[in-house]
């Protein structure tokens, strides 16, 4: 239907225009004049501390926040639709399984924030732990 096509607009919009406002900041800036900003010599990352809060951490710390809102709204829908179709006993049940995926998709990210927190060792451990966690999401949703 014509209202199903504006919303996937509207949804392809959010999806690629959200992701490239961090992108475009940090190209900006570097090409601007606050060089240093974006990669060095060694390596294609960013080389202030400031630009990688400001267009790093910051946006996964977003995509925690849009994921957690999009899991409460989901879960608010499918309870008022089931309100009254099952006891006691399916309810908790549906709620352990709610929040094992929960905690399955917070903790994924939460594994590439301690990995952007710490260094060394510790951090190429967690870089690890989100790669494999995040390819495994699909067979535990």
């Amino acid at each position: 239907s014509r209202k199903t096509k504006n919303l996937m607009n509207y949804y392809h919009l959010i999806g690629w225009g959200v992701p490239l406002i961090p992108v475009l900041v940090a190209l900006l800036a570097d090409v601007v004049g606050h060089q240093g900003v974006y990669g060095n010599e060694k390596y294609c990352w960013f080389a202030s501390k400031t630009w990688y809060f400001a267009t790093f951490v910051d946006v996964i710390g977003l995509i925690w926040l849009v994921n957690i809102f999009v899991f409460i709204r989901v879960l608010k829908t499918l309870n008022k639709k089931s309100l009254g179709k099952y006891n006691m006993k399916k309810g908790r049940s549906q709620s352990k399984i709610n929040l094992t995926i929960f905690n399955q998709l917070s903790l994924v990210w939460a594994f590439l924030f301690i990995s952007v927190a710490t260094s060394g060792t510790a951090s190429t451990i967690f870089q690890y732990l989100f790669a494999v966690f995040t390819t495994l999401q699909g067979l535990g949703v």
